[in-house]
């Protein structure tokens, strides 16, 4: 089985991957969208109004890196200046939105 590493050797960055801007946006939504305990991390930091990427980037910075490698095999890093922010917020939106409702918005970002 080839590994992500792989594959980021044939895809180019900046090329739309399976519906995101670039390889690395994708890795990243499938990683909080498919990890069961980053995915409730998630959806808590979310309800406690960490509703952008940049808001709960800071907030996930928090617990250190070892939320960055656990089923992480990419290794992409939380702070990657190739995570499409927009994307990732919507994807934010779309997975937590219609949980309880959300404390007072903290994105500083």
């Amino acid at each position: 089985m080839k590994s992500a590493k792989n594959i980021t050797k044939f895809t180019e960055d900046d090329e739309p991957y399976n519906g995101y801007s670039n390889f690395t946006t994708w890795s990243v939504a499938n990683y909080v969208s498919n990890d069961e305990h980053l995915y409730n991390l998630c959806k808590s930091f979310y309800e406690d109004g960490y509703t952008s990427w940049g808001a709960m980037t800071c907030k996930l910075k928090e617990f250190g890196p070892k939320w960055q490698s656990i089923n992480n095999p990419n290794e992409v890093r939380w702070g990657d200046s190739r995570i499409k922010s927009k994307e990732m917020t919507e994807l934010l939106n779309s997975l937590f939105s219609n949980t309880n409702e959300t404390k007072p918005n903290r994105n500083k970002r």
